[in-house]
């Protein structure tokens, strides 16, 4: 059993672990991964994660229970519900956040049609948070495959909205030039350690929504990015390598636009020129971690007024995904919900009236249309 060390017990946070809202009887604990993948109830979240093991018991009352193990505690039973009818580690998960008659939630999509999560609380008598970044956080979404399973999704794509999944996760950390085709057509060598940046909450845009361009005397020279992210499910710090896939909560497609004339300019400037209003969205789907089984796989593509204007793999990026996870870790705590957007291979220059699109096969797709905004003054 491979085991990760360095603890920080400043981190825990104490308190009865519960999935879905179904209450067990354990305390603090940092159950793993093959019982919901890491994400098992508020009980302690550890600064690194290791693996932990699990043992399903059913009773002939149909009460589910796991016996655990970790490296910081000793084994615990854990009763989670009576006629819950066991878990899938097979399932997974596509998330969207949508509205529809009024209403916002979280929801999980099924081909072309949604099945909301309150509708898997009224089912199965759970309590699941209805807003995604509060679902990301309550450790609760693992036990979604299980307690959806059977239900059907009634609610066609066609007749919501869909939303950006949530409008204020911590931090946004992106990454620049991690492709050498991007590198090339911005005539710079690529950084040995990942260029990193933020982009402002204020940078955000619904998908499906609209670019809009600074006005022309502040830049006249645009490009958006198609861009695989990460997101982030654990507190966590200091993680191995090998460890990051379970702080993950899964995966989702992003837009990120720079304005490549101030960059010229000067490279200090290059958070100015990536905080401009409507310069960044990501979703509207996020995938569950386990839904991919191999991220160097995915191919990652920026489609152009209806046309693929770039394309490469997640293979030949200099800094992989799980790289520049655990790269980052080691600087800062990543919170649920944080978003590590890994880079593009090239940029698509943008004019008012084009449209725009990030698209990774097995992830989603992400939309938007261009304008530009006004001088003022």
């Amino acid at each position: 059993m491979r085991r990760a060390s360095g603890i920080r017990p400043d981190l825990h946070r104490n308190g009865p672990a519960q999935l879905g809202g179904l209450r067990s009887d354990i305390g603090p604990s940092s159950v793993h991964d093959q019982l919901l993948h890491g994400r098992l109830g508020q009980g302690t979240k550890t600064a690194r994660v290791g693996v932990r093991s699990a043992r399903r018991v059913t009773s002939d009352l149909g009460i589910v229970a796991f016996t655990t193990s970790s490296h910081q505690y000793p084994p615990r039973e854990i009763r989670i519900a009576a006629g819950w009818s066991g878990y899938d580690e097979r399932s997974s998960m596509r998330l969207c956040t949508f509205e529809h008659a009024g209403r916002c939630e979280a929801g999980i999509l099924r081909g072309n049609k949604i099945l909301p999560i309150s509708q898997v609380n009224a089912k199965r008598g759970a309590d699941f948070p209805v807003e995604m970044l509060e679902l990301i956080n309550s450790n609760s979404g693992k036990a979604l495959p299980t307690l959806s399973k059977g239900l059907e999704a009634e609610i066609p794509v066609t007749d919501v909205r869909m939303r950006i999944p949530y409008s204020n996760p911590g931090k946004v950390w992106c990454i620049g030039l991690n492709y050498r085709s991007h590198a090339e057509d911005l005539s710079e060598v690529q950084p040995e350690e990942p260029g990193s940046f933020m982009k402002p909450s204020s940078s955000f845009f619904e998908p499906g929504g609209t670019i809009e361009l600074p006005p022309e005397d502040l830049s006249q020279e645009v490009d958006a990015e198609g861009e695989l992210a990460l997101v982030f499910g654990e507190r966590c710090r200091d993680v191995p390598l090998e460890d990051v896939r379970d702080v993950l909560f899964g995966y989702t497609t992003t837009l990120d636009m720079t304005a490549l004339d101030i960059l010229a300019r000067n490279t200090r400037y290059l958070q100015r020129a990536k905080s401009f209003d409507t310069f960044f969205s990501f979703g509207p789907v996020i995938v569950t971690v386990d839904e991919i089984d191999d991220i160097d796989s995915l191919e990652v593509l920026t489609v152009h007024n209806s046309r693929v204007f770039s394309r490469d793999f997640v293979a030949n990026m200099k800094h992989r995904p799980l790289q520049l996870a655990a790269f980052h870790s080691r600087v800062m705590t990543f919170e649920p919900g944080d978003i590590l957007s890994t880079g593009c291979p090239k940029g698509a220059r943008i004019r008012p009236g084009d449209t725009v699109e990030a698209r990774i096969e097995g992830v989603g797709q992400l939309h938007a249309s261009v304008t530009r905004r006004g001088t003022t003054g």
